[in-house]
């Protein structure tokens, strides 16, 4: 608090939040102390102005430039007064007020006074809020339902705007909760729709998931469905990003045995494929031990 009342009083001393100039000689110093000016993206910084100061009968009306940055301050105030106005603008008077209040109920000063540019605030681009909704893919619903069908089945592609009244509804793993004027979405587990083990959402001729690893020798992943895998003592793990794309198996018996019982010889590797070797050395094994002959 110390140091917002040292920023007012300094302030009673100098033009600020109003820039330097021939016309800020009109106004008291200490009239304006402080000032955050929302306009919106039409305005550049450098041309917002205090335009108007109006003495009426009940008051002082201040007026800046942008829509509804207008401010009435009323008689027989204490002072510092801050005042927020519809617009989220907020300005701060000083005991100057009352000098201008002796020019008359009827006194208008048409100033056009540049505001200091770090005192405006342009409010424009995501702080605007929504302005339009768009789709890009659409997919079929339960009939006389919300909820969609599964498999997912593609009904309509290419972005088209959404007009007229727009319902939101959560999906599977997906919440909508709205909130006075505010829609907030949320995608994550366990939100919007139950799933469970049956839920499918492409095809089966793209499923997976008899290709999935669920567990590892007994061992489920973590709770983000993940695997650790930590190599120990002579033991190298390395993925398949780091070996040649192409692995040739040129002994026809091993090709012969793969076929046989029905595995695929390995010819192309990804970079999802782990490998495991080891890095033992010749040092690392045991000699031969030389037995002595015996008299068996």
């Amino acid at each position: 608090m110390d140091n917002v009342i040292e920023w007012l009083n300094e302030n009673e001393l100098r033009a600020y939040p109003l820039r330097e100039g021939d016309k800020t000689s009109v106004l008291p110093e200490n009239f304006l102390l402080d000032l955050l000016l929302v306009v919106d993206g039409s305005q550049a910084l450098e041309q917002v102005k205090l335009l108007n100061v109006s003495v009426e009968a009940e008051g002082v009306a201040v007026d800046f430039s942008g829509d509804g940055n207008s401010f009435f301050v009323e008689r027989n105030q204490t002072f510092p007064r801050y005042l927020r106005n519809p617009n989220g603008s907020l300005a701060v008077f000083g005991e100057g007020l009352y000098r201008l209040l002796e020019l008359g109920n009827t006194a208008v000063l048409s100033l056009n006074i540049p505001v200091e540019p770090a005192a405006v605030y342009r409010f424009d681009q995501a702080w605007l809020g929504v302005s339009g909704i768009s789709a890009s893919k659409s997919y079929q619903s339960i009939e006389n339902s919300y909820t969609p069908e599964t498999p997912l089945i593609l009904t309509a592609i290419g972005e088209y705007k959404l007009i007229d009244d727009v319902e939101f509804h959560p999906g599977y793993n997906y919440k909508i909760d709205f909130r006075e004027n505010r829609i907030n979405m949320a995608a994550g587990f366990k939100f919007g729709l139950p799933m469970d083990c049956v839920t499918e959402f492409v095809s089966p001729e793209l499923k997976d998931c008899d290709d999935i690893i669920s567990y590892i020798n007994g061992v489920p992943p973590d709770s983000k469905g993940a695997f650790r895998l930590e190599a120990g003592a002579n033991i190298y793990t390395f993925s398949g990003n780091t070996v040649d794309e192409n692995i040739p198996d040129n002994n026809p018996k091993i090709e012969e045995l793969y076929y046989s019982q029905g595995l695929p010889v390995i010819e192309r590797i990804n970079s999802n494929t782990l490998f495991v070797g080891l890095t033992f050395l010749e040092s690392d094994l045991c000699s031969p031990v030389q037995l002595l002959p015996t008299n068996n």
